[in-house]
């Protein structure tokens, strides 16, 4: 593994030096992009980390990330699928209401 320091300046701008050269200048997140690409580390832009949560539920693994996916993504089928057929019934309703009014 190649040895890795990131300089980081008081303003915006790091550098990064690999194996003592300098690897990237610039501002802090395209350092981090870098290393990112370096190490090989995926980065999932999600916060199903925190499944649903304000940080105290955190998941400790990447199963339960999956599981809460899944669960949330069911969830949000039914909750679509209901109010569709809600829908249906208030214009059936409505219709009726229309039928016999004066």
């Amino acid at each position: 593994m190649a040895d890795l320091v990131i300089y980081r300046g008081t303003g915006e701008w790091s550098a990064l030096y690999m194996d003592g050269k300098l690897e990237r200048v610039g501002d802090h997140y395209l350092i981090n992009e870098r290393i990112e690409e370096l190490l090989g580390i995926q980065v999932v832009d999600s916060d199903d980390f925190l499944r649903g949560s304000d940080g105290r539920e955190t998941a400790q693994t990447l199963e339960e990330i999956e599981t809460y996916r899944h669960l949330r993504e069911d969830e949000l089928r039914k909750a679509a699928s209901a109010r569709s057929e809600a829908e249906l019934l208030l214009a059936a309703a409505a219709a009726v209401e229309a039928r016999y009014k004066r």
